[in-house]
């Protein structure tokens, strides 16, 4: 056999997973998620009906505690306004009757261990205490004195801390009128100990707490340090800060408010009846959801033993109907997979699976029958192969050396070809380039006589530039000497001023000698004083005007001198530009002279690249010529070579689809072997 025998043995491979797993992965799932969004439905219900009943319950236990405290402070106001009418109706001898009278107050109220005093506007103090204030006292002055004058009935003032007993005391105060006609106020301290500790054993729903503020003053609250402070004291605290701006708004709702520590609490507020106390009552929700919780984890280990149970059910019933048949099943099949179709199966039931082990079982008895004939076809099929892979073989070698000798010849003409190609594309750009070069000789001809003309008319504009600095020379010169001759006259006319000024001095000084002598004449000298004046003054515009010529002339100098300065500057300059001017002329004999040679030049050598240009174009006619033909041969011969190539794939092919055939039959044959009939 052309090739080797292929090992296509399969052996048994189990399955990854039962179909009773993949059943249960599947359900077991689905099961579970279902009951988990029941259960989600179920306590989302749950903890909206408990929240609901929570807030319900929190609003009526803290009306009700409200209530009560405020009862206690109702019993107490009625008690204190009956005695205080009682003083109003009964007429005592004296201070001293009406005291012993409210010694029954000291005893009614534990709370209230300093009875009911009061204090006249004339400042008489009626105490049952005994208690007698300090001269310095002065009852009129004090807060609860002005705030029992605002009303006519026991009301509760402003908390303090009673500096002997450190406790937080209210006075219940009011204003009275004795039988005697006398007007005060009556008083009685109330120490808010037993409040704060009746809030302080108060639990709402259970596991709740109460708080009391009076305004912004705390009077109870869960922390003992924070009583008889004010809430602005305490910025930190956060559920305190909440629980007071909800307090003012006057509600009775049941709110939700976030403390420091990041917990929730549920919140009711109720204002103490006969007070502006205000009754706060919390209870965390967390609290409130505990029973819930607790459901939550008994819901869940029932889930979690009845999906066990459920699984366990499951399993054996796919196990007993569904995963034993098949497994069967799947035995035969991979006996079958591994050749073997010697295997038995039996008859199945009316279901899904019966029906598979039926048809499997039809399946492999025509199996059997097709392979004994598929065996016998083969032997065939290899012997012919087999025979006709031999002729194909000498076929492929003839072609292979046929298709060789025309590449070698195809090789040779395409060299031909290149070389030809090659020199028709150099004489071809030869000539183009001397074209060019001709051109561009042409142009550099054109050039030259261009620049011949243009030095011409250089030179002889250089000739006009020269006799005009020449006569520009001559002109400064002139200039130069007129304006020394004017510096000249200027210093002339400098001393004549002088000159001037002489005259008007000497002219002042007469004038001031003829005005002397005319004061000595006197009477007789005034028409003479009239003259030696005019005289003078005459003398002194000539000496001011002498003196502004005399500045005009000094700057007309310096002006002359600088001028002098310029135009001798000039002249320098002028004398410098006509020696270059006379250097650019001979330059420029000297460039005409050049040119005239360079166009002789460049002349011939354009007449030589004429004959260059006419010799390339001849070359590169020919070698296109030539160029042309070899292509044509060179074509014919790759025509050939392809055919010879092409002759020789096919016969490759043949002599290959010979060797499949001949190897595909041994392989098949191996196959057939294989299988067990």
């Amino acid at each position: 056999m052309g090739k080797e025998k292929t090992e296509k043995k399969v052996g048994l491979v189990k399955a990854g997973k039962s179909v009773s797993a993949k059943l249960l992965s599947v359900l077991i799932p689905m099961m579970v998620v279902g009951i988990v969004i029941i259960m989600l439905v179920v306590f989302s219900q749950a903890k909206s009906i408990i929240t609901d009943l929570a807030m319900g319950n929190l609003q009526k236990e803290s009306e009700f505690y409200a209530e009560q405290i405020g009862r206690e402070i109702t019993n107490l106001q009625e008690y204190l306004d009956a005695q205080a009418d009682a003083l109003s109706a009964i007429s005592f001898p004296n201070d001293t009757a009406m005291a012993s009278f409210l010694i029954p107050t000291l005893s009614k109220n534990p709370y209230v261990p300093n009875g009911m005093y009061l204090s006249t506007s004339t400042g008489d103090w009626i105490d049952p205490s005994g208690w007698v204030p300090d001269p310095d006292y002065i009852p009129m002055e004090r807060d609860w004195y002005k705030e029992g004058e605002q009303h006519a009935t026991f009301l509760a003032g402003e908390p303090y801390i009673d500096s002997d007993s450190g406790s937080m005391v209210v006075s219940f105060t009011r204003k009275v009128k004795l039988a005697d006609a006398r007007e005060g106020v009556a008083s009685s301290d109330y120490t808010l100990d037993g409040i704060m500790e009746q809030i302080g054993s108060l639990k709402p729903v259970k596991t709740g707490g109460c708080m009391l503020l009076y305004h912004d003053t705390i009077l109870s609250y869960f922390k003992p340090e924070f009583n008889g402070t004010r809430v602005s004291e305490h910025p930190e605290a956060k559920f305190l800060q909440g629980a007071y701006t909800f307090s003012t708004t006057g509600s009775t709702d049941v709110v939700e408010i976030e403390s420091e520590n990041g917990l929730t609490y549920l919140v009711s507020a109720n204002q103490i009846p006969g007070t502006e106390w205000v009754l706060i009552s919390s209870v965390a929700e967390g609290d409130v959801m505990a029973q819930l919780n607790k459901f939550k984890i008994i819901c869940a280990i029932i889930v979690i033993f009845m999906i066990l149970l459920v699984a366990v059910i499951m399993y054996v019933l796919i196990n007993k109907m569904i995963t034993k048949p098949v497994g069967n099943l799947t035995a035969n099949i991979t006996r079958i997979t591994d050749g073997d179709f010697t295997v038995e199966i039996p008859e199945g039931g009316e279901d899904e699976i019966g029906l598979m082990n039926n048809n499997m079982k039809s399946f492999v008895n025509h199996m059997r029958g097709a392979l004994g004939n598929i065996k016998d076809e083969t032997n065939k099929l290899a012997s012919e192969a087999e025979n006709s892979r031999d002729a194909s073989g000498k076929l492929n070698v003839q072609a292979t050396e046929q298709s060789s000798n025309m590449n070698q010849i195809r090789d040779a003409m395409n060299g031909m070809a290149s070389a030809v190609t090659e020199l028709a594309n150099n004489a071809t750009e030869l000539a183009t380039e001397v074209a060019d070069l001709m051109e561009q000789g042409n142009g550099a001809r054109d050039t030259v006589k261009e620049l011949v003309v243009k030095a011409q008319d250089g030179q002889r504009d250089m000739d006009v530039v020269q006799r005009g600095m020449d006569k520009i020379a001559g002109s400064m010169t002139e200039m130069n000497t007129d304006v020394q001759a004017v510096g000249e006259s200027a210093k002339k006319i400098d001393s004549i001023i002088e000159i001037i000024s002489s005259i008007a001095d000497q002219t002042n000084l007469l004038s001031l000698n003829a005005s002397i002598e005319a004061a000595r004449a006197g009477e007789a000298g005034k028409g003479f004083a009239v003259v030696a004046q005019e005289i003078g003054q005459l003398a002194a515009n000539s000496a001011e005007s002498t003196t502004e010529i005399g500045k005009i002339i000094t700057e007309i100098s310096q002006q002359i001198a600088d001028l002098s300065e310029k135009s001798q500057s000039n002249m320098d300059e002028i004398k410098s530009s006509t020696e270059a001017v006379q250097t650019a002329g001979k330059t420029f004999e000297e460039i005409f002279s050049s040119l005239d040679e360079t166009s002789a030049t460049v002349q011939a050598m354009i007449d030589k690249i004429g004959n260059v240009d006419t010799i390339a174009t001849s070359v590169a006619a020919i070698s296109e010529e030539q160029s042309a033909s070899t292509e044509e041969v060179t074509a014919t011969t790759d025509n050939l070579a392809v055919s010879a190539q092409q002759v020789a794939q096919e016969s490759q092919g043949v002599d290959d689809s010979a060797s499949t055939v001949s190897a595909s039959a041994a392989t098949i044959e191996d196959f057939v072997k294989d299988f067990k009939i």
